[in-house]
């Protein structure tokens, strides 16, 4: 049994490393497992205070996030309403609730939940800055067990010199809150890939990160695209299963597990949402995202009402109005819009408003300083207007460069392959899939200036995994041939190299 493990189909990855030898750096005497140290924690818990006084204490709330407000009233409604048994209203609280079916209902849900703490905007701040630091802490945990002191330093020390992340640490946009959480959850995964010792995942790990993506999902509706990267971490944990035929065998026990675990999990929002708008997983706002960042300007600027400034609004409108005179879903109907928008669209075209979305995207990092900056002036400020302005055109000049250095170490790290070591893939698997996947909404969707801080946490994770990994000298990857699971990795590492080429010509050559 020991040769069939050690010559089996993954024969292209190395082995783990022995439980008794823990990562360098990451243990104390006695074998105990070490914390990444109380200090860095107080630099990061230190920078966020400051940040939350300067900034972010007298910050109104602006765009979804008064959405997000206001549907976390009507959540703390719906559980008094069927804390008395009142079916009739539940029912009409949850349409309310759907909407448009624009905004998944997670980050609702966890607002209301703070309003145990008190419900104005500077004490519901203050709970979602605290939970994305206890989230940020518990990754740093996970990545010094495995990857050592240098690795939780750089993850927490690099994401609070760029002051956009620290802000967006207290929105109520659920942005870095789930990259947080999906981070965790990857990380997890990798920590049991090593763990088990080639025996595969177990049954209940595999329904437990289905359930975790169903609430990274609930935060953010594009990540149950993410289920890929669980099941190929299932497929992975076998390595030392033997024969293939094995190994299918577990993946489709466990894989499946954790597909219907996510599904079952996500059911009751696709059902609501499904309901009244036509079928759709997570949320409506794909189409009329598509119609808005490809249509024809022309077309859409003469949909809707042309007094509605939010062209989301207009275009929204338009199609419930046409859908219901049609007598078709809005599913239905917005896919005809986006048809109508996009007849005359070349592929020159295409390529152009991609571009115009990536870097609006990636290099219009200070859009949003400056909306906060502009709503702040309504909120309680600690300086005078001349002090006000000039700290926020500092913050912002440190974030210009900041950003740009860690878009640039990303994007490296992304187009490098490295090793298929297993103690690599966190690098090699689960942060360049993160990145890919965060690249694609260019592609597809609207971009602009706000989403680029989900990049940070991950970044400065594969920076500082990197460092270790360069250390140990299992950075780059070897010229052996490499056996099934290597190939997969390797697979993917191409796949990013090729797409990270392609961006950056996008990004830089004009047509």
């Amino acid at each position: 049994m020991a040769s069939a493990r050690a010559e089996g189909p993954g024969d292209g990855m190395m082995q783990p490393p022995k439980r008794e030898d823990p990562p360098t750096g990451s243990s104390e005497p006695g074998g105990r497992l070490a914390v990444p140290g109380r200090w860095p924690c107080f630099v990061v818990a230190t920078v966020l205070s400051l940040y939350f006084i300067v900034f972010v204490r007298g910050l109104p709330p602006s765009g979804d996030e008064a959405w997000y407000l206001e549907r976390a009233t009507l959540v703390l409604d719906l559980l008094a309403h069927a804390g008395r048994f009142d079916w009739a209203a539940v029912s009409g609280i949850l349409d309310r609730i759907v909407d448009r079916g624009w905004f998944m209902p997670g980050m609702p849900v966890l607002i209301a939940m703070g309003t145990v703490f008190g419900r104005s905007i500077v004490v519901l701040r203050l709970y979602l800055g605290v939970l994305n630091f206890l989230l940020v802490c518990l990754i740093a945990k996970s990545l010094f067990k495995r990857n050592g002191r240098i690795a939780s330093l750089v993850f927490l020390l690099v994401p609070v010199a760029l002051p956009y992340y620290v802000i967006y640490s207290f929105l109520f946009w659920g942005d870095l809150l789930a990259a947080h959480t999906f981070l965790l959850l990857g990380s997890w995964l990798v920590g049991q890939i090593e763990s088990c010792e080639g025996e595969g995942l177990s049954p209940r790990r595999g329904i437990l990160l289905g359930l975790g993506l169903a609430v990274v999902t609930y935060l953010r509706g594009a990540y149950w695209l993410c289920l890929p990267l669980l099941l190929v971490g299932i497929f992975l944990s076998s390595y030392g299963r033997g024969i293939l035929r094995e190994r299918l065998r577990h993946f489709a026990l466990v894989g499946g597990l954790c597909s219907l675990a996510f599904v079952f999990a996500l059911a009751p929002w696709t059902i609501l949402v499904s309901r009244s708008h036509g079928f759709h997983v997570t949320t409506t706002s794909m189409t009329m995202s598509q119609i808005i960042a490809f249509g024809d300007p022309e077309y859409v600027g003469s949909i809707g009402d042309p007094r509605e400034s939010n062209p989301f609004f207009r275009v929204h409108r338009h199609i419930q109005d046409r859908a219901r005179a049609a007598g078709r879903s809005f599913r239905d109907q917005a896919g005809v819009e986006l048809e109508r928008a996009t007849d005359h669209l070349t592929l020159k075209g295409y390529v152009d408003r991609v571009r115009r979305n990536l870097r609006s995207y990636w290099l219009d990092s200070e859009a949003f300083m400056k909306r906060f900056e502009t709503i702040s002036r309504a909120g309680g400020r600690i300086l005078p207007p001349d002090g006000w302005r000039g700290i926020f055109e500092s913050a912002e000049r440190l974030n210009h460069g900041v950003w740009r250095v860690l878009l640039s170490l990303g994007i490296l790290l992304f187009a490098i392959p490295v090793s298929a070591d297993r103690r690599s893939l966190i690098l090699s698997m689960l942060y360049k899939y993160v990145f890919f996947f965060f690249s694609l909404q260019p592609f597809f969707a609207v971009a602009h200036g706000r989403y680029y801080v989900q990049y940070v946490p991950f970044i400065a994770m594969a920076a500082g995994a990197a460092i270790v990994a360069v250390r140990e000298g299992r950075f780059w990857p070897s010229w052996s041939r490499p056996g099934l699971d290597g190939g997969i990795v390797l697979a993917g590492q191409l796949l990013a190299m090729a797409s990270a080429t392609a961006i950056l010509m996008l990004i830089l050559v004009e047509a």
